[in-house]
């Protein structure tokens, strides 16, 4: 009898130092590369265009950071590129239905909005039409709660070419700063700043700040400030 306690507490300790192994593997340079390399084999093979990310950081449990990620139609047309998204998050809320981001931090955000002819745009050609299908089964109402701590967004340019000629042509040093609670019974946005700069002859924005929430039927606006170089105005009400 205490041979096969023995034999059983040996197979115990190498089950339990394999898996040691494993999630001391998952924290290494070779398995983040892998998943990098498989992740933007498998987003090229379900878009169009070319998807590429340069470096993949992070535990995986609780981070993830994602270094020169850049999506092209075309080998000199960039849709939408940035040099840095910093994700951190928390898993043990998804057991009771619950999507928790603490943190997204977005650096150097890059994007070219072009408009054609026909009032569409480029970036809708990144995803493939697919033949509609009359869907039989019926939505099921939204379980999850999603609650996003703080998104950040530092100096990013967005390029417009568009058939309106009220937007602008680019706009510069874009900064923002956001959070709220989306759920099936709670909605709630705390907008804390959102900034940018235009071309000559069209407003700055060096401010936007807001508060939305929802209470059954009732929105409630609060803390509402806008800001320009010319302009002020700030308000609160429940509609």
């Amino acid at each position: 009898m205490a041979r096969i306690f023995k034999y059983i507490a040996y197979i115990l300790s190498g089950i339990l130092i394999l898996v040691l192994l494993l999630l001391l593997f998952t924290q290494t340079p070779v398995f983040r590369n892998i998943v990098r390399e498989k992740a933007v084999k498998a987003v090229n093979e379900q878009f169009n265009g070319t998807w590429a990310l340069e470096r993949l950081d992070g535990n995986f449990f609780s981070n993830l950071t994602l270094h020169g990620f850049s999506v092209k139609l075309h080998p000199d047309d960039t849709l939408v590129s940035f040099d840095r998204l910093l994700l951190n998050y928390s898993l043990l809320p998804l057991l009771d239905d619950m999507v928790q981001v603490n943190e997204i931090v977005l650096d150097g955000l890059h994007g070219n909005m072009v408009q054609k002819p026909d009032s569409s745009w480029t970036f809708q050609k990144l995803f493939p039409q697919k033949s509609v299908k009359e869907d039989t089964i019926p939505d099921e109402p939204l379980k999850l709660t999603f609650d996003l701590g703080l998104l950040r967004l530092n100096d990013g340019r967005v390029n417009f070419q568009t058939l309106d000629t009220i937007v602008p042509a680019h706009v510069k040093e874009l900064n923002m700063e956001v959070g709220g609670i989306y759920g099936p019974n709670s909605l709630s946005m705390e907008l804390g700043h959102l900034g940018f700069l235009t071309p000559p002859g069209i407003t700055d924005l060096e401010h936007f700040q807001v508060e939305i929430s929802r209470e059954d039927t009732t929105w409630f606006i609060n803390d509402f400030e806008f800001r320009t170089p010319r302009n002020q105005m700030s308000a609160e009400g429940n509609y």
